[in-house]
């Protein structure tokens, strides 16, 4: 069996969710200098058991650099594979972190057959009204990050002209508090679950996630665990009959879905 799980208020939560004081939390992350995201001690203990009994899959729309921030990846939990970029790179730990070769050939055939992010980002801008975008940058070459100017409520005009330059460009959209992520519509999380399932003979995924992003691997997976704080929850997917919703929230809500998985690995 595979569990796949998304990091970012799935697993993990920035400083924002955390009470730094609590000695509960342990901090994993630094950018520039500055703790910027904590897991709590119970989760890594969880996590420890189920990377130890079944393929653990971190599966994230991280960057591969964003994603190599996060310590506990690199000594107390490593596990074989690492899906990044919300699917367009799969991370091979077989002693040195590597790309999966044929995942990244693959990829790079698909987005040959698009205009590309650097382009899309032209037509966008053309349409961006001023100070609603904090910035706009390109991500490890396959999408497009918009980071949403804090306490700005983006223009009814300008998400119908986002939506529509994404659809005609297949691209898709996904609109967040802070920001904006605009991916090639192949680009997902399960496709390259998939692979890795077929990869690895593995006969089961049950993943974990909080975000539109989530859906096709939660969708496809055979139980997808949805923390009741998650936006996923305000699409009709997440009511499909294989998706469970935790009772808690934030860092409790992660500690009660690597119990279910847990559950779940003492009946396969």
């Amino acid at each position: 069996m595979i569990f796949a799980s998304d990091l970012d208020r799935t697993l993990i939560y920035s400083t924002r969710f955390i009470n730094e004081e609590n000695s509960d939390f342990i901090p994993i992350e630094k950018k520039e200098g500055r703790i910027i995201s904590y897991i709590s001690k119970r989760t890594i203990q969880l996590l420890k058991n189920i990377n130890e009994s079944t393929l653990f899959v971190p599966v994230t729309t991280r960057t591969e650099a964003e994603f190599n921030r996060i310590d506990i990846f690199k000594a107390e939990i490593i596990p074989k594979y690492a899906i990044v970029a919300n699917g367009a790179k799969i991370i091979v730990n077989d002693g040195e972190r590597k790309l999966e070769p044929y995942w990244e050939k693959y990829i790079e055939m698909r987005m040959k057959e698009i205009i590309s992010p650097e382009d899309i980002l032209k037509e966008i801008e053309k349409v961006t009204p001023k100070n609603v975008i904090l910035s706009y940058r390109i991500c490890d070459k396959t999408f497009v990050y918009g980071k949403i100017r804090l306490n700005t409520e983006l223009p009814h005009e300008f998400i119908v002209e986002l939506k529509k330059i994404c659809h005609k460009y297949n691209y898709k959209l996904d609109l967040q508090t802070r920001k904006i992520h605009i991916i090639p519509e192949f680009i997902n999380k399960w496709l390259p679950l998939e692979f890795l399932k077929k990869k690895e003979k593995e006969d089961k995924i049950i993943s974990a996630g909080d975000s539109f992003l989530d859906l096709p691997m939660l969708n496809n997976s055979h139980k997808g665990f949805i923390p009741s704080h998650g936006l996923a929850l305000d699409y009709d997917d997440s009511r499909k009959e294989n998706m469970f919703i935790t009772k808690n929230k934030g860092i409790e809500a992660s500690e009660e879905i690597l119990l279910k998985v847990i559950d779940e690995l003492k009946v396969s």
